[in-house]
């Protein structure tokens, strides 16, 4: 999760990542963060990590904040992990 100066939806030089901002897995497609569902706070480098078995499909959502919004088509990213598999999923956003 990093702070898109320039809203192109790339982390470029400058652009750091965002701290405590909370991302998670939304198993039941409300956009809300439910008792149960998977989440993580990201670090001083808007990196965080959420551990799902493989060979699944889930939907990464960033929680909304008072203090930045969303930069992009979508606040969450549908994410396809291989058995054994890592992947990265970042979010664009900028300070409101």
């Amino acid at each position: 999760v990093f702070n898109d100066l320039n809203e192109n939806g790339r982390q470029g030089p400058g652009e750091a990542g965002r701290k405590d901002a909370v991302v998670f897995l939304d198993a039941n497609g409300n956009g809300l963060l439910d008792t149960g569902e998977l989440s993580d706070t990201t670090d001083a480098d808007g990196v965080y990590e959420l551990r799902v078995d493989g060979g699944a499909s889930y939907r990464v959502v960033l929680k909304p904040a008072l203090s930045f919004i969303s930069v992009g088509p979508s606040q969450y990213n549908k994410v396809t992990v291989a058995p054994g598999a890592s992947t990265v999923r970042r979010f664009a956003t900028k300070t409101i």
